[in-house]
C-alpha cells in the first residue's frame, strides 16, 4: 500500500488496524531463489512529497478482514457467483447464480483479474474512481450503525 491509500485509510479512521498488521518497506527487491539480489531499488514517489518513497506490505487476507470488518455482516456476500447487475440510476438490482438476489446502493465486485462484475458493469456505464465510492460506503455504514 503506497502512501496515496493510506492517507484514505487514515480518513476512514482503519489506519491503526492496517498499520498493526502491515510492516513498512523503504525499498523493494527482486531475490533470486539462492538469495542472490537481482534489483534493489527504492519505491518510485507517487506524488509531490519527497517523503513518500515507501510501501506498506500487508497480507492480502488481513487487508480483506480489515475492510470486511467496518460493514455490517449482513451487507457481504462471500461465495456467490454474479449472474447480472443491473443499475437502476440509485441503485443496482443484482441476482447470482445460486438464485439469490439483493438491492444495493453500492456494489464492490471482488472476484479476480478481469471479474464478471467489471465486465457486467462496463456493459451499463463507466466505473467510478474506487476512493469515492468507498470513503461514502463506509461514512453510510457508520451513519448505519449510529
Amino acid at each position: 500500500m503506497r502512501p496515496p491509500s493510506v492517507h484514505f485509510f487514515k480518513k476512514w479512521g482503519i489506519y491503526e488496524e492496517i498499520e498493526s498488521k502491515s510492516s513498512k518497506s523503504d525499498f523493494m527487491q527482486v531475490v533470486a531463489c539462492n538469495g542472490d539480489i537481482l534489483v534493489s531499488e527504492r519505491w518510485p514517489l507517487l506524488t509531490d512529497n519527497p517523503d513518500g518513497k515507501w510501501a506498506r506490505l500487508i497480507h492480502r487476507a488481513d487487508l480483506i478482514e480489515t475492510f470486511l470488518k467496518q460493514l455490517p455482516s449482513d451487507s457481504i456476500h462471500l461465495s456467490h457467483r454474479l449472474e447480472s447487475i443491473t443499475n437502476h440510476g440509485n441503485h443496482a438490482e443484482i441476482h447470482f447464480e445460486n438464485g439469490h438476489s439483493i438491492e444495493a446502493d453500492l456494489v464492490i465486485g471482488a472476484d479476480g483479474i478481469l471479474p464478471l462484475f467489471v465486465r457486467s458493469y462496463l456493459a451499463i456505464q463507466s466505473l467510478f474512481i474506487l476512493e469515492p465510492m468507498l470513503t461514502e460506503l463506509l461514512s453510510m455504514t457508520k451513519r448505519h450503525l449510529n
